[in-house]
């Protein structure tokens, strides 16, 4: 359940919490997304990690990247 109340923000309970009890958090105040909102933004990530791997392989495989260390000197 992700929760927007004051300096204290969680994220990631939503397989923990029935729905009655996403519910009755919701009707005290609790402001929460929705499994659907939570879920398509997890499933969006995922699609751009896998294009970014193919991408890079495709690099890699026609030799315009080099080996890993050199890579790894382009992630701050």
């Amino acid at each position: 359940m992700a929760t927007n109340s004051g300096p204290d923000r969680g994220r990631g309970g939503n397989l923990g919490v029935t729905q009655r009890g996403r519910i009755e958090a919701a009707l005290a105040g609790v402001l929460l997304n929705t499994d659907a909102i939570d879920n398509s933004a997890g499933v969006d990530c995922s699609d751009h990690e896998v294009n970014i791997k193919i991408f890079v392989d495709r690099m890699i495989a026609a030799g315009k990247m080099g080996p890993r260390n050199e890579r790894a000197s382009c992630i701050p």
